[in-house]
Protein backbone atom coordinates (compact mmCIF):
# COMPACT_ATOMS: atom_id res chain seq x y z
CA UNK A 1 0.00 0.00 0.00
CA UNK A 2 2.47 2.69 0.61
CA UNK A 3 4.57 1.61 -2.30
CA UNK A 4 1.52 2.61 -4.55
CA UNK A 5 0.43 6.10 -2.23
CA UNK A 6 4.58 6.74 -3.08
CA UNK A 7 3.44 6.05 -6.74
CA UNK A 8 0.79 8.25 -6.56
CA UNK A 9 2.87 11.41 -5.04
CA UNK A 10 5.93 10.85 -7.48
CA UNK A 11 4.24 10.56 -10.72
CA UNK A 12 1.79 12.75 -10.71
CA UNK A 13 3.43 15.33 -8.02
CA UNK A 14 0.39 15.56 -5.96
CA UNK A 15 1.08 17.58 -2.70
CA UNK A 16 1.22 15.79 0.93
CA UNK A 17 -2.16 16.60 1.48
CA UNK A 18 -3.25 15.42 -1.44
CA UNK A 19 -1.36 12.04 -1.39
CA UNK A 20 -2.56 12.02 2.24
CA UNK A 21 -6.25 11.81 1.41
CA UNK A 22 -5.06 9.20 -1.04
CA UNK A 23 -3.74 7.07 1.63
CA UNK A 24 -6.45 7.49 4.03
CA UNK A 25 -9.45 6.44 1.58
CA UNK A 26 -6.74 3.76 0.48
CA UNK A 27 -5.89 2.18 4.13
CA UNK A 28 -9.80 2.58 4.68
CA UNK A 29 -10.63 0.07 1.84
CA UNK A 30 -9.09 -3.25 3.86
CA UNK A 31 -12.23 -4.86 3.35
CA UNK A 32 -15.30 -4.28 1.55
CA UNK A 33 -18.49 -6.03 0.18
CA UNK A 34 -19.29 -6.56 -3.28
CA UNK A 35 -22.78 -7.67 -4.88
CA UNK A 36 -24.55 -7.91 -8.34
CA UNK A 37 -28.10 -6.77 -8.31
CA UNK A 38 -30.64 -5.77 -11.10
CA UNK A 39 -33.95 -4.99 -11.41
CA UNK A 40 -35.72 -8.12 -9.67
CA UNK A 41 -33.05 -9.56 -7.27
CA UNK A 42 -30.06 -9.04 -5.74
CA UNK A 43 -26.94 -11.64 -5.63
CA UNK A 44 -25.28 -12.69 -2.20
CA UNK A 45 -22.66 -10.19 -1.06
CA UNK A 46 -18.27 -11.59 -1.18
CA UNK A 47 -16.12 -10.33 1.16
CA UNK A 48 -13.23 -8.26 -1.39
CA UNK A 49 -9.72 -7.16 -0.47
CA UNK A 50 -8.47 -5.36 -3.46
CA UNK A 51 -9.82 -2.98 -6.07
CA UNK A 52 -11.66 0.17 -5.75
CA UNK A 53 -15.01 0.61 -5.40
CA UNK A 54 -17.36 1.14 -8.66
CA UNK A 55 -18.36 4.90 -8.56
CA UNK A 56 -15.48 5.72 -5.62
CA UNK A 57 -14.78 9.60 -6.26
CA UNK A 58 -10.83 8.37 -5.97
CA UNK A 59 -11.68 5.66 -9.00
CA UNK A 60 -10.86 7.18 -12.09
CA UNK A 61 -7.40 8.66 -10.22
CA UNK A 62 -6.52 5.02 -8.49
CA UNK A 63 -6.93 3.78 -12.13
CA UNK A 64 -5.09 5.93 -13.97
CA UNK A 65 -2.01 5.99 -11.03
CA UNK A 66 -1.76 1.90 -12.14
CA UNK A 67 -2.19 2.08 -15.74
CA UNK A 68 0.68 5.01 -15.47
CA UNK A 69 2.92 2.56 -13.24
CA UNK A 70 2.73 -0.58 -16.14
CA UNK A 71 3.58 1.85 -18.89
CA UNK A 72 6.54 3.18 -17.12
CA UNK A 73 7.74 -0.72 -15.71
CA UNK A 74 7.37 -1.58 -19.52
CA UNK A 75 9.30 1.63 -21.27
CA UNK A 76 12.17 1.02 -18.97
CA UNK A 77 12.76 -2.28 -20.54
CA UNK A 78 12.90 -0.53 -24.09
CA UNK A 79 10.15 -2.82 -25.18
CA UNK A 80 7.54 -1.84 -27.23
CA UNK A 81 3.87 -1.18 -26.25
CA UNK A 82 0.85 0.41 -27.04
CA UNK A 83 -1.60 1.47 -24.50
CA UNK A 84 -5.60 2.12 -24.24
CA UNK A 85 -7.53 2.35 -21.57
CA UNK A 86 -6.76 -1.06 -19.57
CA UNK A 87 -5.61 -3.12 -22.94
CA UNK A 88 -1.45 -2.96 -22.80
CA UNK A 89 -0.16 -4.65 -25.72
CA UNK A 90 3.71 -5.54 -25.69
CA UNK A 91 5.40 -6.29 -29.12
CA UNK A 92 9.17 -6.38 -30.63
CA UNK A 93 10.79 -8.20 -32.52
CA UNK A 94 13.21 -11.26 -31.76
CA UNK A 95 16.23 -12.11 -33.41
CA UNK A 96 18.48 -14.82 -32.60
CA UNK A 97 20.68 -12.23 -30.35
CA UNK A 98 19.82 -13.25 -27.01
CA UNK A 99 19.85 -9.52 -25.63
CA UNK A 100 16.34 -9.26 -27.50
CA UNK A 101 15.15 -12.29 -25.79
CA UNK A 102 16.80 -10.77 -22.18
CA UNK A 103 14.70 -7.32 -22.73
CA UNK A 104 11.50 -9.40 -23.35
CA UNK A 105 11.77 -11.88 -19.92
CA UNK A 106 13.11 -8.27 -18.34
CA UNK A 107 9.91 -6.73 -19.13
CA UNK A 108 7.48 -9.60 -18.31
CA UNK A 109 8.98 -10.17 -14.76
CA UNK A 110 8.87 -6.34 -13.87
CA UNK A 111 4.98 -6.86 -14.69
CA UNK A 112 4.76 -9.72 -12.30
CA UNK A 113 5.73 -8.07 -9.26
Amino acid sequence: MYRLILSIQILFKYSNTSTACCGSYLTSLNVHLQYMSSVNSTSAAITTHFGVPQGSVLGPVLFTVYVAVVGRLIGHTRIDFHQYADNINIYTSLSSNSTDLMQLTLCTRSLQH
